[in-house]
């Protein structure tokens, strides 16, 4: 019998999920408050922005306010994504376009 028969195997957690790496970006002072906060909570970005998306799911009221002011957010962000476009443009075709 082996002198380490009695040291039990690690087995793999049952309840463990499946994590897939995302990277995303975020407004420069947004970032740093979630960085701060989380900080002072003992958590991770990711298990945080988890348990308020699986609480939106679970509250339509809150995930219909998030929802509203994202797309006020997209909107605003398209807004100077388009007009960055062109000010690209223009400088790269001139005036005379």
């Amino acid at each position: 019998m082996s002198r380490h028969a009695d040291i039990p195997m690690a087995k793999p957690l049952e309840d463990e999920p499946t994590i897939k790496r995302s990277t995303f970006r975020l407004e420069a002072d947004l970032i740093d408050r979630l960085h701060t906060f989380c900080r002072q909570q003992g958590l991770s970005r990711e298990v945080l922005i988890e348990a308020m998306y699986e609480y939106m799911e679970a509250h339509p009221g809150a995930l219909t306010q998030v929802v509203e002011q994202a797309s006020q957010k997209h909107d605003h962000r398209q807004q100077l994504a388009n007009r960055k476009r062109a000010e690209a443009m223009f400088s790269k075709f001139g005036r005379d376009a």
